[in-house]
């Protein structure tokens, strides 16, 4: 994978993005209703709660939907195309996009396994289907 623009790094999403420097998805968890969530937000999506701390996620998720990209809509990702991105629904809680890393048949509620992979030395968040 070649070029592209590449990710903005906020308050909100910094241990997410450190996170994927070590190869690990960390996710949110709300310490007044229990409930883990994705993407990073300053307060709980489920209960309003600003009482969140980061948590490790697995890496496993039930395959929601997916869309094959065939023409590119910024030139820089003109190289990449076709790829794939999925959205995964993860263990913990939280629905999550990545590129579909790999060639498989996708069908909605396939498992899938959180990787990190790199892009211009930015590591970044990848879905591979569940062997």
């Amino acid at each position: 994978m070649s070029g592209g623009p590449l990710p903005e790094v906020d308050v909100t999403s910094a241990e997410f993005w450190s996170g994927l420097e070590h190869g690990e998805l960390r996710l949110t968890r709300c310490d007044a209703c229990g409930q883990a969530s994705f993407p990073p937000l300053p307060t709980c999506p489920h209960c309003g709660s600003g009482q969140m701390h980061t948590v490790l996620g697995s890496g496993r998720g039930l395959l929601y939907s997916w869309v094959v990209v065939r023409i590119a809509l910024d030139p820089e990702f003109e190289p990449d195309v076709p790829y794939t991105v999925v959205a995964v629904d993860l263990e913990e809680g939280g629905r999550m996009l990545g590129r579909l890393l790999g060639s498989a048949e996708l069908e909605p509620g396939q498992q899938m396994t959180f990787e990190v992979f790199s892009r211009d030395g930015v590591r970044l968040p990848g879905f591979r289907a569940a062997i």
